[in-house]
Parts: structure tokens; sequence; C-alpha cells
């Protein structure tokens, strides 16, 4: 499962708070987990991990709601004890979401084969049939089968 809000800053583990800094926005301010108290540790994995952080824009956002267990507010106290750094945010390395990416990939797959059977149809090399006619409902070659017919030739 890969996590939001999760990445590196050289080659330690950093949670990622807010993206951009308001008026700043080349840096980023960031948590280094390893850094914090295990209950703090914790808590904030915990956090990162539960349904209002993998929704957030921001993990900010959702900190700002969540305590520590000493009932602490956890933005707050990592900023009033200093935890929170900033950092140039293209020295953060975010892991992609493997499903969004999934999803795309199938979609170009799909349009690719789609694209391949309309340039087999228009060279000839395969007949059209009702199902694979490429043609708008005036009788005329769509602007996509005459795309694919060009470059097809």
């Amino acid at each position: 499962m890969i996590v939001k809000h999760v990445g590196k800053h050289g080659d330690r583990k950093v949670a990622i708070v807010f993206r951009e800094v308001p008026g700043e926005e080349h840096m980023a301010l960031v948590v280094y987990p390893e850094t914090l108290p295990v209950q703090m540790h914790d808590a904030l994995m915990r956090t990162i991990e539960g349904a209002q952080a993998q929704t957030a824009e921001n993990l900010g956002d959702a900190l700002f709601r969540e305590l520590f267990p000493d009932g602490r507010p956890m933005l707050q106290t990592f900023h009033s004890e200093g935890m929170l750094k900033k950092v140039q945010t293209k020295q953060v390395v975010v892991t992609p979401n493997p499903s969004k990416m999934e999803a795309e990939a199938r979609g170009l797959l799909a349009e690719s084969a789609r694209l391949q059977k309309e340039a087999a149809i228009m060279s000839g090399a395969v007949p059209e049939t009702s199902s694979t006619t490429a043609k708008s409902k005036r009788g005329r070659p769509s602007n996509a089968s005459k795309a694919v017919a060009d470059a097809a030739n």
C-alpha cells in the first residue's frame, strides 16, 4: 500500500506536512519521523495512514485536527517544538501512487488498441464490420479515422 504525504529528503524519510509554503512555493514543510520520540512517531504514523490524512491535500490539514496521546494538538506541537523543517521542494522525492498510474496505463493501452484496430481497418488488413466501422453518422470517415489513416500511410 502506498501512503500519501511520505517521501525522502536525501536519504532520510520525511512526512510532508505542507508541499508548499505560502509565498515560498519552492519550499515545503516536513517532519523527520525518525527524530521523534516513540509516542509522537507512532501517533504521527497512525494519522498519516488514517482516512483523514489520505484524503487531505496536505497532511497539515489532518494534523491540525489530531491530538497526541497526551492531548496536545499535533500540528501546533510540531511547530512550537521546532520539529517542522523547511526544505526545498525539489529535494523531496515522493513515491508515485501506483493505483493512479495503473488506471492511466490501462486507459492508454485501451486507446492504443482502438487506434491500432482503426489503422488496420483503414489499411484494408481487417475487413470492416458494423461494430468496427469508423465512420460518422453521415457516412464520412471521422476525424479520428482520418488521422489514423494518415498516420498509417
